[in-house]
């Protein structure tokens, strides 16, 4: 085997074949002998090269200093990378969840058998970088370097960005168990001790805006009451009856949203006259996942009896399944909740949805005082389950005839009030619950049946159930303001779908395909439809949509069939589409060009700069003195409002008139390179160059300006080149456009 050849790189730096790097140095000042060292990493390599400097300049041994660098086992330091760090961490993460399980990671490196959910640990990898971030915003390379004063860098770092406490414990905590994972030899120096002493801090500007308890008449430091259900109902109503379902499950029935999109068909049963629905799943936006989030949250529910109308009109109109009968459902798998088009509902574009009814519903933060998110749903849920034996027993002081109109009488509420400690709320909810045997309220539901007999009527939680169809009722009650009306048998509205039409039926058009036919960028179509955007604004509001089948035909009794050749998952969901007149106003307006592009395609200045405020201001007058000429047409209205559009076309027509022709004849007519302003006083008479104000030859500064972008554009089409002394000429291209257009000027 040969000798190991090393290649030097740096002064008094080799690096050897395998990858590592030895360092060589003088021994100790004056001294002839030489000490060398081998490390894994150039910058390991050159910190040992300082280290040995600063021992030579104090007069210390080389050897001596190095051998100084010890972990606190005595060992000297391995040197591992963030990165490393970090890696190795997320890898004993990931054998934790190859053992499976709901359990979370307990104390790192102990042998022990315990798991980790494949969801606990895509969080714990999203959270780590995140921290990676605020690492290297503090200059840290390795873990050593790690220090307690650079952890409170790193956590300053995230006061500065706003960060919450919560989230500042969120993210730190990664960095103290990935370091906890490293060998002695391998951490800071004052690991652990020094680093507990690192809190979480308030920021001074949190990036997410505070409650304001004023909007709701708290006091500083309240928290947030629930929102009424009158006002979830008027979300679920405003964000159409597909999505609107999702609203009733998270408000009533407290599901997380992961659960309620995770639902599917067979997880829907009937007992008696009962509806139940089992949690055991949950979805987000990467897919389903086949557990729920922690073992407390596999339950069976029942309905509530105020939304079962409404489940299963949904279940009837979008699956083809009555709950309520003996059937299975055609696609057990299939998800619950779909979108508007049908599809299975992505939970973003739901959340979006939801965000978009705050101003028509009257829930932004200026409303309520607080941001609502779908998470307010489901404590609205648990309030009403916590409060139900203080709030029976306020209701059951009303007089008679309002307790008759609410379909309930004084004993009656009583009893359903008892019967929901605030024990269920946890159970309803997925939390785990704990044992007291001293406080049967706080008491697990085997703990309520075994020494509280009084409660046996009913199962907690379809007393849960009854209590919560009492409450949306007197919630209707008390928003509609007429205490004689009966709501006692008031249920949830069934929801109510558009029907079907095929594309290209009574002049709708499926907008997505009609993109694809004519290649238009389907994120600008959409953005279109946005407030202060050209077609909200010609239209007055969002486009006019309904759902059409992207079937072509139908069948002798009506329904679509699926054409030849058709895309099969296109023909088996419906899609949204716009009236074909729109359509083509739209595809008109984005074939069209902006002033930005007439002024690209001129050389009108693009600014405003602060240098080229005045340019740009002359750049709309010209571009006005020239439609006011008669040399360019802007398109008519609604394509032009509130700015000008123009036809690309005519764009170039005007472009080849003002600018290719007149330049091209200059350059041709000297016989010789031009400079810009050999140019602009031969061309001083076009259109192009004249002062917009008084119709005369404009400043030659300007006209020097106007013509270097104009020869800018030319040279972007390959009809100019520039030569090394500033003058410009001709290319062979151009040449053959200036014969072309002497040929059209002569006929």
């Amino acid at each position: 085997m040969g000798k190991t050849t090393f290649k030097r790189i740096e002064q008094s730096i080799w690096q050897a074949p395998g990858g590592k790097y030895q360092v060589r140095v003088v021994a100790s000042k004056g001294s002839q002998k030489r000490a060398k060292v081998t490390v894994g990493t150039l910058h390991e390599a050159r910190l040992m090269r300082e280290a040995a400097d600063e021992a030579r300049k104090e007069g210390r041994s080389v050897l001596v200093a190095w051998n100084s660098i010890r972990g606190i086992d005595g060992t000297r330091v391995r040197r591992v990378p963030i990165d490393e760090m970090f890696k190795r961490y997320l890898d004993h993460g990931d054998k934790l969840v190859s053992q499976g399980g709901d359990h979370k990671d307990p104390a790192p490196r102990n042998g022990s058998a315990e798991t980790r959910r494949p969801t606990t640990q895509d969080g714990y990898r999203h959270h780590v970088e995140l921290v990676k971030s605020h690492i290297a915003t503090v200059d840290v390379q390795f873990a050593d370097e790690l220090t307690a004063d650079k952890f409170r860098e790193v956590r300053q770092s995230m006061l500065d960005r706003g960060l919450a406490v919560a989230t500042q414990k969120s993210q730190l905590v990664h960095v103290y168990k990935a370091l906890e994972h490293l060998d002695a030899g391998e951490q800071p120096e004052g690991f652990p001790n020094n680093h507990r002493k690192v809190r979480a801090l308030k920021p001074q500007n949190p990036r997410k805006t505070q409650p304001d308890p004023s909007k709701w008449g708290g006091n500083y430091g309240s928290k947030p009451p629930a929102l009424p259900l009158h006002k979830a109902f008027a979300i679920a109503k405003a964000i159409g009856p597909e999505r609107g379902l999702a609203v009733y499950l998270m408000v009533l029935m407290g599901l997380r949203r992961g659960e309620t999109f995770g639902i599917t068909l067979d997880k829907i049963s009937r007992k008696e006259d009962r509806l139940y629905i089992e949690i055991s799943a949950q979805r987000d936006g990467k897919g389903t996942n086949a557990w729920a989030k922690t073992l407390a949250s596999y339950r069976t529910l029942p309905v509530p009896e105020v939304m079962v109308g409404a489940l299963v009109g949904y279940c009837r109109e979008l699956h083809g399944w009555d709950p309520m009968g003996d059937q299975n459902p055609p696609d057990p798998s299939s998800s619950l909740v779909l979108s508007p088009t049908r599809q299975i509902e992505n939970p973003a574009d739901w959340s979006r949805a939801f965000n978009a009814t705050f101003e028509e519903c009257r829930t932004r933060y200026e409303d309520l005082g607080y941001k609502l998110i779908p998470h307010h749903l489901r404590k609205s849920c648990s309030a009403l389950i916590l409060k139900a034996g203080p709030t029976a027993g306020k209701h059951s002081a009303m007089p008679e005839e309002h307790l008759e109109a609410l379909g309930v009488d004084k004993e009656g509420l009583l009893q359903l009030g008892l019967q929901v400690p605030a024990v269920n709320a946890s159970s309803w909810l997925g939390h785990e619950t704990r044992s007291n045997t001293n406080d049967p309220q706080s008491a697990a539901a085997v703990t309520l049946d075994v020494y509280n007999p009084s409660i046996t009527a009913l199962d907690p939680r379809e007393a849960t159930a009854d209590w919560l169809t009492y409450m949306a009722r007197f919630d209707k009650w008390i928003t509609d303001k007429t205490p004689w009306v009966s709501v006692g048998t008031w249920t949830l509205p069934v929801p109510q779908f558009d029907e079907f039409r095929l594309d290209g039926e009574d002049g709708w058009r499926a907008y997505r395909l009609y993109a694809q036919e004519h290649d238009i960028d389907v994120t600008r179509l959409d953005s279109l439809t946005q407030p202060k955007n050209w077609l909200h604004n010609v239209l007055g509001a969002r486009p006019e949509t309904v759902d059409v089948w992207t079937h072509r035909t139908r069948d002798e009794v009506g329904c679509p069939v699926v054409d030849e050749g058709a895309d099969i998952w296109q023909a088996h969901r419906p899609m949204a589409a716009w009236r074909v007149e729109v359509l083509d106003m739209v595809r008109t307006y984005l074939e069209s060009a902006s002033t930005e592009d007439v002024f690209g395609r001129l050389g009108l200045c693009q600014g405003p700069s602060p240098k080229q405020k005045s340019e740009y201001t002359r750049g709309h007058q010209v571009l006005k003195r020239l439609i006011d000429g008669g040399f360019i047409e802007v398109l008519p209205e609604p394509y032009s409002k509130p700015h000008r559009r123009f036809d690309r076309g005519e764009v170039e027509r005007v472009y080849e008139a003002l600018v290719v022709a007149p330049f091209l004849d200059a350059l041709h007519g000297e016989g010789r390179a031009l400079t810009p302003e050999a140019i602009a006083g031969l061309c001083k008479d076009e259109p192009i160059l004249m002062a917009p104000a008084t119709g005369g030859p404009a400043w030659p500064s300007t006209r020097k300006a106007q013509v270097q972008r104009c020869l800018k554009a030319l040279k972007k089409d390959r009809l100019v080149k520039m030569h090394g002394n500033g003058t410009w000429s001709p290319t062979e291209e151009g040449l053959k456009t200036h014969l072309r257009l002497t040929v059209q000027a002569g006929e």
